[in-house]
């Protein structure tokens, strides 16, 4: 299973804003930092994030970003179905151009990773971290 680039900048940064035992936000120069990351590249991400409810934003000199939920509540297979899309989209494309019976395959193949994303949540990533 081959995961983008962008979605580990995603990921690796919800870990390390997960790890803020705080409410405070962390400025994006931070997480950059932390992460080795271009902050424009890494912008982008958590803008990303943001707009689809899992980070939210605060803005002014000591602004930055914060969970927008518990990091329990927050699934690694909401991220990664958010930059990697859906892990069922082979069915959904292009289930007329193949053969039914490798479709079938291939969605009994992913529906296992599908469920173990869904019980991992940014709670596993801030471990990760420690």
């Amino acid at each position: 299973m081959h995961f983008s680039r962008t979605l580990l900048i995603a990921l690796e940064g919800l870990g390390c804003i997960g790890r803020r035992r705080d409410d405070c936000p962390i400025p994006l120069k931070d997480i950059a930092s932390a992460l080795r990351a271009s902050p424009t590249y890494l912008s982008k991400i958590l803008q990303q994030l943001t707009r689809a409810g899992l980070l939210r934003t605060v803005m002014g000199p000591h602004g930055g970003y914060h969970l927008a939920r518990k990091p329990c509540e927050i699934t690694l297979l909401e991220v990664v179905e958010l930059f990697d899309g859906p892990r069922e989209v082979i069915a959904h494309q292009r289930a007329g151009k193949y053969s039914p019976k490798v479709v079938e395959m291939l969605q009994w193949c992913a529906e296992p990773s599908r469920e173990r994303l869904a019980q991992l949540t940014v709670v596993n990533l801030v471990e990760a971290f420690e």
